[in-house]
């Protein structure tokens, strides 16, 4: 059957159209998420003069748990990115491949059709998920952003004399470090997981 008669072949490539679609609209959001999170730390060392003279280290705990917040958020987005990457090669693109080669009347090689998506997926795997500061720059931004706030509060809490102890400060500050704990054990969860190991194409 001819391909502009295969209805098999239409649906798998608007099918192939929606995923990319999704991807790109899922790459936006994670960029969004990054100048949003460039904003907030921005936005933290500007008022850290504040939060140091009227001595108000609770700040730097909210503020912590709101950057773990765009971490957890960042990490979803690429982990959609990789469930839907991974999808297109191993299921969507090998059918087009094979339709397109069973309706040609030469003999030739279409594994180069969509050859990048490969590559793709084996980027978003290997590095997407990773401890790399420069492919991670989108996740390691944001806990460096955490982190940061989180030891603002001990530094500032150190330098009083007489210290009180505040039910709430202790309670942002074990959340604090149940979510930091969290995210690492995330990030080392996905990172052995098979299908977010890189895939050759």
């Amino acid at each position: 059957m001819p391909l502009e008669n295969n209805r098999e072949f239409d649906v798998l490539l608007e099918e192939y159209k929606t995923l990319k679609s999704e991807i790109n609209t899922t790459l936006i959001s994670v960029r969004q998420s990054l100048t949003l999170c460039l904003t907030g730390i921005g936005g933290l060392i500007a008022i850290s003069p504040f939060i140091v003279s009227y001595k108000l280290p609770t700040l730097f705990l909210v503020s912590s748990m709101v950057f773990q917040a765009l971490v957890w958020n960042q990490l979803r987005q690429y982990m959609t990115i990789a469930e839907i990457a991974t999808y297109l090669k191993q299921r969507i693109i090998p059918r087009i491949r094979k339709l397109l080669q069973e309706n040609s009347q030469e003999c030739r090689d279409f594994n180069y059709i969509m050859s990048w998506e490969g590559k793709f997926v084996g980027l978003v795997n290997a590095y997407g998920l990773r401890f790399s500061i420069v492919e991670s720059s989108d996740m390691i931004i944001p806990v460096i952003g955490s982190l940061s706030s989180f030891s603002g509060y001990f530094i500032l809490s150190l330098q009083v004399s007489h210290p009180i102890i505040n039910i709430v400060d202790v309670t942002l500050s074990v959340i604090n470090l149940i979510a930091i704990s969290y995210t690492f054990l995330a990030f080392i969860w996905y990172n052995k997981r098979d299908k977010f190991r890189k895939i050759e194409y």
